[in-house]
């Protein structure tokens, strides 16, 4: 079966539901779409469906890709197929035969939103603080905690004021390595006096190591 890739967005209440929940909601949608997956071989066959770098949970995406491998005989319908079988928040954008593999992904571009109830700060100040050699941060895991340095996570860190007390910052994340959770930069923050009261995180795309989109 040839293998395809699916442009998809994870938004709004979708962006609380795990990595495991998005899989086994998209097998379901191919399914009721009618679009046969290939499956693999052995005891526990399971659909051939992968997601590139799959999200934090309470992070928005607007270019998260799935690559599928399925007898698809019109690509172009394989979007409003989907959608029909999608809950709210999962949004099947374009289909297409990829021109790289996932692996590549070099980066990814996000947008991060800082609120602030009392008037935000200087957008420069927030620029001024990320430009900074180091900034120590305390990573979680399943193997518990380590601490590492933001900084080597991102290449650039741009803020603009958005107004109604929020900064705009676009970020573009280091994506070859094991990424960071864009929520290190609000608990970056939490010891100074640039604390925002909520900061909202979507990744927007993935690019290629010379920043152009990721295909």
């Amino acid at each position: 079966m040839p293998k395809y890739r699916l442009v998809f967005q994870k938004t709004g209440s979708a962006k609380w539901l795990s990595h495991l929940d998005v899989m086994h909601t998209f097998a379901r949608a191919f399914l009721r779409a009618g679009i046969p997956l290939k499956h693999s071989e052995g005891f526990n066959p399971h659909p051939k469906i992968s997601i590139a770098h799959p999200l934090p949970v309470g992070v928005e995406g607007y270019g998260e890709l799935l690559d599928f491998e399925a007898d698809c005989p019109s690509l172009e319908r394989v979007p409003e197929l989907l959608n029909a079988a999608l809950p709210v928040g999962l949004r099947a954008i374009r289909a297409y035969p990829p021109q790289a593999a996932a692996s590549e992904i070099a980066l990814a571009l996000y947008r991060l939103t800082f609120e602030y109830d009392n008037g935000a700060p200087a957008p420069e100040r927030l620029a001024d603080f990320f430009a900074q050699e180091t900034i120590p941060v305390v990573k979680r895991s399943k193997k518990g905690e380590t601490e590492i340095n933001l900084r080597d996570a991102y290449l650039s860190f741009v803020a603009r004021d958005a107004g109604e007390g929020r900064i705009e910052a676009e970020v573009v994340l280091d994506a070859a390595r094991a990424p960071v959770n864009p929520k290190y930069f609000e608990s970056a923050l939490a010891e100074t006096s640039l604390k925002p009261n909520y900061m909202a995180a979507t990744r927007e795309k993935f690019l290629d190591s010379t920043e152009k989109d990721f295909e």
